[in-house]
């Protein structure tokens, strides 16, 4: 799931209610994380790079993982957020951030984490949050250009219109 919004529009406090309807509800839980530790600190979550122990500069090859490493990063989970078995949502802030490599990773984790390794994220919802319009990611393409160049064509001002200021004004828009 994909909430785009800028800052200041509510991304937060959307993940905060949702939070405590799935406690009200018995719905399992909800860990939220990002990609920089600006973004994770309001939530006193790990970074996903601290979290899934991604290095940066290794995105583009499969991470291999022993048992013991994979049950130390099981630990840290536990540490920061609880039982993963009852975990239900998975939340990254700073979406616009993530390109394809990233994602992989997740995915990838998050199947060892919660031992579903045939389940794709694990089994759990991902709810990516964040404002495509702020930034590209620090390398590489960005999930949106990535979903454009395969989900649209490459010539976007033929498809998409964009109000022009005269227009707006025309209109008593500014």
């Amino acid at each position: 799931v994909l909430v785009q919004g800028a800052g200041g529009t509510g991304n937060s406090v959307l993940l905060a209610a949702m939070a405590l309807v799935m406690q009200r509800e018995n719905l399992g839980f909800m860990a939220t994380s990002a990609w920089t530790g600006v973004a994770a600190a309001p939530f006193q979550a790990p970074t996903l790079c601290t979290l899934f122990r991604l290095e940066r500069t290794k995105l583009d090859s499969e991470k291999q993982m022993s048992e013991q490493q994979i049950g130390l990063m099981l630990a840290d989970f536990r540490n920061y957020y609880g039982d993963p078995e009852i975990l239900t949502v998975f939340a990254v802030g700073e979406a616009s951030f993530l390109g394809s490599p990233v994602l992989h990773h997740l995915d990838v984790q998050l199947r060892r984490l919660l031992g579903r390794p045939d389940d794709p994220f694990g089994g759990v919802l991902l709810l990516l949050l964040g404002d495509f319009w702020q930034k590209a990611p620090p390398a590489g393409i960005s999930l949106a250009e990535t979903l454009a160049a395969t989900d649209a064509p490459l010539e976007p001002e033929k498809y998409i219109k964009v109000a022009s200021p005269d227009s707006l004004a025309a209109r008593g828009l500014h």
